[in-house]
């Protein structure tokens, strides 16, 4: 990876954030990783960080509210973020992406071999979500130069 990658882990049982940090530690060494155990704190550290996030794992259950409650924070605009809860009921997986997570993990998985490999196609899935979403701003620019160029050929050939 070309630019080093910034990362938040939001759970509040200690052990799995640490388990978390060494898998992906082990997969990039100069990952940059942020801990909090609770939305107060993930709030403060989204707000206080010097760049955005390019990852986000975050637990659906927190001692003062769910990670439900961080999707849309600005400091998470540009994160890739991976829903984990140990909670299987069936509908979470459902809500979790509606809500705008790119994918739901139950923590049991996290030390499966497909750990890595999720988190490489998730990070590779919001780097094309952003490249789609400036291609179209660039088209929307393009025609809009279109219009006003036809416009002023209009208005010089018919005076």
């Amino acid at each position: 990876m070309s630019e080093k990658l910034k990362a938040i882990v939001v759970d509040d049982d200690e052990s799995f954030a640490k388990l978390v940090s060494i898998r992906l530690k082990s997969w990039n060494e100069s990952i940059d990783i942020d801990t909090a155990s609770d939305v107060a704190s993930a709030r403060k550290l989204l707000e206080n960080a010097s760049t955005n996030y390019r990852l986000a794992i975050l637990d659906n259950h927190l001692p003062d509210g769910s990670g439900f409650e961080l999707m849309d924070h600005s400091g998470l605009e540009n994160a890739a973020v991976l829903s984990v809860s140990s909670d299987d009921a069936p509908e979470l997986p459902a809500q979790n992406v509606r809500a705008g997570a790119h994918h739901f993990l139950e923590k049991r998985n996290i030390s499966a071999p497909l750990f890595i490999p999720l988190v490489e196609a998730i990070l590779e899935r919001k780097k094309l979500e952003e490249q789609i979403k400036d291609s179209a701003v660039k088209a929307a620019r393009l025609d809009t130069i279109k219009t006003l160029v036809a416009t002023l050929r209009h208005e010089i050939n018919n005076p």
